[in-house]
């Protein structure tokens, strides 16, 4: 889990009807999608390990009743789009002054939490 030997392959982390606890660490050369669903259960996702994102790079986040975790390096920006009910978006730090690469995080928040950050 977490390791995808091709360089454009997508971060997939679904389990859709189980409660998800713990850390995935990715480890990627290039990311350029992927997506996170987590329902009750915290579950954070660690992107340290990614070498580069490609542009345009999207990571869905889908949590419902519970709380997503992203670990950022931050020689990324990340630019939040969100959809919440009765939610929270927290962004704990900053990137660089001049980041790498941008991911742009679609996020769809229902009685949960998403937070992003930067390390």
């Amino acid at each position: 889990r977490g390791l995808f030997p091709d360089t454009d392959q997508a971060l997939r982390s679904c389990m859709a009807g189980e409660v998800k606890v713990g850390t995935q660490v990715v480890t990627l050369a290039r990311m350029s999608r992927g997506s996170i669903d987590t329902s009750f259960g915290n579950y954070t996702v660690d992107l340290t390990e990614v070498a580069t994102v490609a542009p345009n790079c999207r990571l869905e986040v889908d949590c419902s009743f519970g709380e997503t975790i992203l670990l950022v390096p931050s020689r990324f920006s990340v630019q939040p789009a969100v959809s919440t009910s009765f939610s929270n978006v927290e962004i704990v730090g900053s990137p660089n002054a001049e980041p790498e690469g941008t991911i742009t995080l679609e996020v769809d928040i229902s009685f949960g939490n998403v937070v992003v950050q930067y390390v």
